[in-house]
């Protein structure tokens, strides 16, 4: 022992501090390790999809999505569907996002940067497959002035409270639209995200209208949803020409098939998209399910969806179960529920993909998808949804 040693007692056992001294500096540099390599990976950051007309949100779930980290906002701005007479693609289906308190809550998270706003616009196929050759700069031009117009516009609505009585409507929205397009979130609209499920035959307009947008958006970065099946076969499908792309880890079953269990998620489907692991020429972002639908047949054939848990609800109390997980049921009586007549016999599946489910899914494709993921997005944002998947999504986001 050196001479500047001192001896003390801890539980009548002799403690030498130059000891002490050695284990504590040792200790520290553990701890030191352990928080270096902790710090250098980073967690992917969090998103929801918000695909609501008009969002019904609660301050709980403004909790839920803090909680989980949320960083992005993406938001349908509106579709763009075919019209045979003006043969083009048309927008139509506007979503008001700016909705009640939604909006003030939208406004203030976006202002302070704590949201990063993503305008996602939904371009039906048939848009590519009938558009004719030529027509992708316009179409290219329209997607992008209207959402950007359309968050302007929204903000502007916003500020239209502020109106008094001195003011003219006139003057007052010429010095209100120049000073919205001066705000801080319109600089930080750095992406826009299109999503289409393209085929062999709509892929050369559907890409010439992505190479166009592109050009049109300038230093906006264009993304595009991405399904399991073009993720697996890029050398049948195509590369869309975006800068990004969310791999869609969810929709990959038959629903029309009634022996399916679940068309939402399986994992044994999904592992078979992903392995073996491949790259993908695209930077990849995953989206994952975080909600819940019924399926309804008559005679063994698909008749239609029910999105709304209200409705789920009202058909699962007019129904029984016809197997051990209550996942089928058969409506018992003729009845009438959400405007929609159900006979006798009818059967109604409900698929809601666990919280283990999604764990699961979660671990996989972290385990699978070579690169590195910088984001995890949870379709969608709905008071329900974000209840009913409140705790699996807390888990899937660790995972990341």
């Amino acid at each position: 022992m050196t001479n500047d040693s001192q001896q003390f007692t801890i539980f009548d056992v002799p403690v030498y501090t130059s000891a002490v001294n050695h284990i504590f500096r040792a200790c520290s540099l553990f701890l030191i390790v352990i928080l270096s390599v902790s710090c250098g990976k980073k967690k992917a950051e969090t998103g929801f999809y918000f695909w609501q007309s008009s969002p019904d949100m609660e301050t709980g779930d403004y909790r839920i999505l803090d909680s989980a980290g949320t960083r992005h906002i993406y938001q349908k701005m509106f579709e763009v569907h075919w019209n045979q007479a003006l043969k083009e693609g048309v927008p139509a289906d506007d979503v008001d996002y700016f909705y009640g308190g939604f909006q003030d809550t939208l406004s203030a998270k976006l202002a302070t940067d704590k949201w990063n706003l993503i305008p996602v616009v939904f371009i039906h196929p048939d848009v590519f497959k009938y558009a004719q050759k030529g027509s992708a700069d316009k179409l290219a031009r329209r997607v992008l002035s209207r959402s950007l117009d359309h968050i302007r516009n929204r903000m502007l609505f916003n500020d239209y409270r502020e109106l008094t009585a001195e003011d003219t409507a006139g003057a007052w929205y010429a010095k209100k639209k120049s000073q919205v397009k001066a705000k801080p979130v319109m600089s930080r609209i750095n992406e826009i995200q299109i999503d289409c499920d393209w085929t062999e035959s709509s892929k050369d307009q559907y890409f010439e209208f992505l190479k166009a947008l592109k050009k049109a958006a300038g230093d906006i970065q264009v993304s595009v949803t991405l399904r399991l099946y073009p993720f697996r076969y890029p050398e049948k499908a195509g590369v869309p020409p975006a800068d990004k792309a969310v791999l869609m880890c969810y929709n990959m079953g038959d629903l029309k098939e009634q022996s399916v269990t679940n068309s939402i998620l399986d994992k044994d489907v999904l592992e078979s998209y992903l392995k073996p692991a491949k790259e993908y020429p695209l930077q990849l972002d995953v989206a994952l399910p975080a909600f819940n639908w019924a399926v309804k047949y008559r005679h063994g054939k698909f008749i239609g969806l029910i999105r709304s848990s209200a409705e789920i609800s009202a058909v699962a109390g007019a129904s029984k179960a016809t197997d051990k997980s209550s996942q089928l049921r058969t409506v018992t009586a003729d009845t009438v529920i959400g405007n929609y007549f159900y006979r006798y016999g009818d059967i109604v599946k409900i698929e809601n993909p666990d919280a283990a489910s999604l764990e699961n899914a979660a671990g996989l494709i972290k385990q699978l998808l070579p690169g590195k993921i910088s984001r995890v997005v949870f379709f969608d944002a709905s008071s329900n949804h974000l209840n009913s998947y409140r705790n699996a999504i807390y888990k899937s986001v660790q995972k990341f």
